[in-house]
This record gives structure tokens, sequence and C-alpha cells, in this order.
């Protein structure tokens, strides 16, 4: 049977990795722009930024980790639906071509990059949400052991 320090130790990692990726991407000034504009439920966000500010594990996390786990999944569900098809468009850039007379700002250039990771980052959150569920799975079952 894992130790508790092993278990609290890992879901503590990937809440970190996942704490990183969404407020150093998902809530940078132009996604958080563009996914206000979605068809995305306040709660949804309320829910994730509640799970990636745990800081320990306890009872109380657990119920909060298993909640962000369904609003990231929903969250996710909501970007591939509605943000992925029309990217270009809501960050106002082409991926591939730059107008003769178009200058080249900072702002556009981290539009531009923003649009480019954003398929990416998607998966990446997808990915470890996954990684955060098989893990809750886990010690779902050997807690009833």
């Amino acid at each position: 049977m894992f130790s508790q320090n092993w278990k609290e130790i890992t879901l503590l990692q990937i809440i970190q990795e996942i704490r990183h990726l969404f407020q150093n991407y998902f809530e940078n000034r132009y996604m958080a722009v563009i996914i206000q504009e979605l068809p995305i439920d306040f709660k949804t966000l309320r829910e994730i930024r509640n799970m990636v500010s745990i800081v320990s594990i306890n009872e109380d996390s657990i119920t909060i980790i298993r909640s962000g786990i369904s609003e990231l999944e929903q969250f996710i569900h909501n970007l591939r639906k509605y943000l992925l098809p029309s990217l270009n468009e809501r960050f106002r850039v082409s991926l591939f071509h730059v107008s003769p007379g178009e200058r080249r700002t900072d702002d556009f250039i981290l539009k531009k990059f923003s649009a480019f990771t954003c398929p990416y980052n998607i998966c990446h959150l997808e990915n470890l949400t996954g990684e955060l569920r098989s893990l809750m799975s886990l010690l779902h079952e050997y807690s009833r052991i």
C-alpha cells in the first residue's frame, strides 16, 4: 500500500502542473478575453481556480479535486467545440500570412504565438486532467482495500 505522503506529493505535482498551464496560458490577457466570449459557465472557471489553488490534501480538497476534474473536462470540451474551429478569427491573426503593410508589433506576435500554441495547450491540459482522473481512481481503489 502506498503511503499518504506519496499520494499527496503526486496529486500536488499534477495540480501544480495544471495550475501553471492554466494560469500562464488560459488566463493570460489574450485567452482570458477570448474565453469570456465563449459560452463557458462562470462556475466552470471558478471550480477550476478552486482546484488549482490547492496546496495540501485533505478530505475537503479531495471533493474540490473531483469537482475540478469534471469542470476541466467540460472546459476542454467547450474549447474544442467553440474555440478551435474559429481560432484565427478570434485571435484576429492568420497563422500563415502577414499582409505586406501589416506591422509586426509585440502585441501581434504574442497573439499569433498564443493562437499557434492553443491546440497544443488544450491537448496538454487534457492529458494532465486524464492523469489526475486516473490517479484519483487509483487512490479510490486503494482506499477501499
